[in-house]
């Protein structure tokens, strides 16, 4: 959906929003946080006024079959929760479910700073977890401060590889790449016999060569390249001379990828570069080949990007850091996603929906029980922290891959147990036992994950608890204390909207609902995700269809189904709107 087409939309339902909250009697927002609403072309008073006179007149009735339907199709926003890994060729493979325990470590950094310019590569470290959490504009300020300190101690003239290594890392994430290339050239000339200097250059190498082919709006911040939307149909295609120059980087950081293996066969970080480069190798030739068709690109990239090629050297990376709960489950999940996608899988999601066990091959099977036997092994370390670390890989591969919810769930649970601050293991339960429909469990687990870890999406999840649970009171009292405790936070703001349409079919509650559902829209912004955006368009369209805007309504579920045309909640409310005609 277009940019202008999409500010269209929103500035409908905030416009609508603006002229209900100057015509309605004032009981109507008792008890509510307001917040005024920023108009990008103010209306007039007067025409406000009679704009909200039209709304308030008797709306259509509507006839109770497809309203009943509409009804049902209220709930509030979906939650996203994935499973796989991805690939970036700064930091290699990860594992999705990772970020939070980024977040986890940063405290205990944090307490080790000592204020002077010897933080700098404790500053790095915090800006390395910042950006792995998702943090991008924090991490980017972290890493100012770590580049300042470095000068500090006169790492750009240093002979001492650790801070010219660290120096070099931090300007690269500045995006001083040219500057950053010297440091980490002038670093293997210092010491070629040193593995890391060689792993280094071949890591920024690969990413230089993606990144003068990769087109834009490809790699954008609010684009997800596991949904086939991220691929245009016409992508810009990179000129002659940035090909040859990628080309040669990329050759260049085999190079050194490999000779980083030769000098030290005993470094994990050898190997995981050596994996990660030649990946970067094959999503390349997927970039300088693409078709057109989004869909066949979006399959040729996951073809390319979880590839059986990796398998070997991560799992000699695995072995070499034997205790690593992460390095096995990179290894398992890239085992299953490999096979997977030679086999018609479409994305790394497709884990959730689609039963792949049975269909992969022995050995498949067979490597990936191996990982897991090391998870299991893993999870009796002293270490609680590391012990819950592969418990929780333990249990995402057992319940959804494997398919086995009783192990699955048993090990999420001595996972919690282990380590109650966990919130990998939290998150991962409580979906496994929503995926199963177990939703009082469910409740149970988001009220004790809570008391860990207060943050507002742990107060969302247990809002749909309360949902599931057939619990409307309940839920719609916790969207409401959410949306006053973080007033300017998008998804508390577009819950407590969804809530006040599921727990009241009426008009003063689709007028209050309008008012959180339009402020979530301006917090979005112009360029919300395609998650988000999607969400945005479906409440929209259901409060317009229940208050018998049907037009408007249809135009949002339309436009939802332009983002993703398998949705079926959206299919289902045109269909509704068919019944109750104009």
């Amino acid at each position: 959906m277009s940019s202008a087409r999409w500010r269209s939309l929103r500035d409908h339902s905030v416009l609508r929003a603006s002229a209900l909250a100057q015509a309605q009697p004032a009981r109507i927002f008792a008890g509510v946080t307001r917040v005024p609403i920023r108009r990008r072309n103010p209306v007039r008073p007067v025409v406000a006024l009679a704009l909200a006179a039209a709304l308030l007149a008797a709306w259509p009735a509507v006839p109770t079959g497809g309203r009943e339907r509409l009804q049902q199709l209220t709930r509030l926003p979906r939650l996203s929760f994935s499973t796989g890994m991805t690939f970036e060729p700064a930091r290699g493979f990860q594992i999705l479910t990772a970020a939070s325990l980024a977040l986890r470590d940063l405290e205990d950094i944090r307490k080790t700073l000592v204020g002077d310019a010897s933080d700098a590569p404790r500053y790095a470290r915090l800006a390395r977890l910042l950006s792995q959490a998702g943090e991008e504009a924090l991490a980017r300020r972290v890493w100012a401060q770590a580049v300042e300190l470095y000068r500090q101690q006169g790492a750009a003239d240093t002979q001492n590889l650790d801070l010219l290594l660290g120096y070099a890392e931090a300007l690269q994430a500045q995006s001083k790449s040219e500057e950053a290339q010297r440091l980490w050239r002038r670093a293997v000339d210092l010491g070629p016999d040193q593995w890391r200097t060689h792993a280094a250059l071949g890591r920024f190498l690969a990413g230089e060569s993606l990144r003068l082919v990769t087109p834009a709006q490809w790699l954008g911040k609010d684009v997800s390249l596991r949904q086939p939307a991220a691929f245009t149909t016409n992508p810009s295609r990179p000129k002659a001379e940035q090909v040859e120059k990628a080309r040669r980087l990329l050759a260049e950081a085999g190079r050194e990828a490999g000779r980083a293996v030769e000098l030290d066969a005993k470094q994990t970080e050898a190997f995981s570069t050596r994996a990660t480069v030649r990946t970067a190798q094959r999503f390349e030739d997927v970039i300088l080949a693409t078709t057109g068709d989004s869909q066949e690109d979006f399959r040729r990239m996951n073809l390319a990007l979880f590839n059986a090629d990796a398998i070997p050297d991560l799992t000699q990376a695995a072995q070499l850091a034997a205790n690593d709960p992460q390095a096995w489950a990179q290894v398992a999940f890239l085992e299953v996603l490999a096979e997977g996608f030679q086999r018609g899988l479409h994305q790394a999601d497709d884990l959730l929906t689609r039963e792949l066990w049975p269909s992969l091959p022995e050995k498949t099977r067979s490597d990936v029980r191996e990982a897991m036997r090391q998870l299991e092994r893993i999870s009796q370390d002293r270490e609680p922290r590391v012990a819950a670390s592969a418990l929780t890989s333990l249990g995402h591969l057992q319940f959804f891959v494997i398919r086995d919810a009783t192990g699955g769930e048993a090990s999420l649970r001595r996972a919690t147990r282990l380590d109650p601050a966990n919130d990998n293991a939290w998150e991962t339960l409580i979906f496994a036992l929503a995926y199963t429909r177990r939703f009082g469990p469910m409740l149970e687990a988001c009220e004790e994950r809570l008391q860990q870890n207060d943050t507002v999406r742990n107060h969302i999840l247990l809002a749909k608890a309360f949902e599931k649970n057939d619990q409307p009171e309940a839920m719609l009292r916790e969207a409401e204390q959410t949306q006053r405790r973080y007033p300017e936070n998008v998804l508390a703001n577009l819950t407590l909207g969804a809530a006040l349409l599921k727990a009241g079919d009426d008009e003063l509650a689709r007028a209050r609902a309008l008012q959180f559902i339009a402020k979530a829209t301006q917090l979005a912004g112009d360029h919300a995700p395609p998650d988000l955006a999607l969400e945005l368009l479906y409440q929209r369209g259901l409060y317009f269809a229940l208050s018998g805007q049907n037009a408007v309504a249809r135009t949002h579920f339309r436009a939802a189904l332009q983002l993703d045309p398998a949705n079926a909640e959206s299919t289902e409310a045109l269909q509704a709107l068919e019944q109750i005609g104009d």
